[in-house]
């Protein structure tokens, strides 16, 4: 694991408090060049308090490490890389969790862009101590890409404790978690993964949490990511085909 401790946080927020409110994680696989166009994004985030970037490499054979490597020596925030040879995005979600320092953890993907604001709407949305963890929209970066794995309602929505969780209602590509929820919960379990039979971890972590007795809502009034991924037929008949039981198909 590489760790990238910038001095220059310290001195622009007001001395050596390791204190981390917010960690975005993302887990990544041999898709360099979308890394790449995300990390971009992820430079053009506006957040006021301490954050880290965590980044899971889940077994790379391309040019990951070296990309990675040049965007933590140009990085103005605390930056971890870590490599993660068990394949999975539950595998990846649960190597970031173990290291994250935040109190809030959010999660996005490889294909997306997250909007300048991702990290401040996320950490507002939990100053209602009750909430166990949130969701927002996911809209297309590209109006010709099929139409799944997107959410573009604009109504803000809160599910209570002890819920069920409509399929697909929960999206990896932006929602975000207390880290002490997550714990308690012992993370994500990588039996529903992409590619599994049913590719449910999202659905899953939030159904586990809801049952454990944490609320839920959705803040939708504002851009909170963007799939940039081509979203064409090919990808449409895969995910039919292997998560019909669980994703939502708009």
């Amino acid at each position: 694991m590489w760790r990238q401790e910038p001095g220059a946080w310290d001195s622009l927020h007001g001395g050596a408090d390791h204190t981390i409110d917010v960690s975005l994680i993302i887990g990544t696989r041999d898709r360099s060049q979308r890394l790449a166009r995300f990390l971009e994004s992820v430079r053009r985030l506006k957040f006021e308090r301490r954050w880290e970037f965590i980044i899971v490499d889940n077994g790379s054979v391309d040019k990951t490490a070296a990309l990675v490597e040049d965007f933590i020596a140009a990085s103005s925030i605390p930056v971890a890389y870590v490599f993660e040879p068990r394949p999975g995005l539950g595998n990846a979600h649960n190597a970031g969790l173990r290291i994250a320092r935040g109190e809030i953890l959010a999660f996005t993907d490889d294909d997306c862009y997250p909007a300048p604001d991702f990290l401040c709407r996320i950490w507002s949305g939990f100053e209602d101590v009750t909430l166990g963890y949130i969701t927002g929209r996911i809209m297309f970066h590209d109006s010709t890409d099929y139409p799944i794995t997107i959410n573009e309602s604009t109504t803000s929505l809160t599910i209570p404790a002890h819920s069920f969780i409509p399929p697909g209602d929960v999206q990896g590509a932006n929602m975000a978690f207390r880290a002490s929820v997550l714990r308690d919960i012992d993370g994500f379990d990588p039996l529903f993964e992409p590619g599994s039979l049913f590719n449910s971890e999202d659905l899953d972590v939030a159904a586990r949490a809801s049952a454990l007795g944490w609320r839920r809502d959705t803040v939708r009034k504002s851009l909170s990511a963007i799939i940039t991924d081509g979203r064409n037929p090919t990808y449409a008949l895969y995910c039919n085909r292997t998560t019909s039981a669980t994703v939502q198909i708009e």
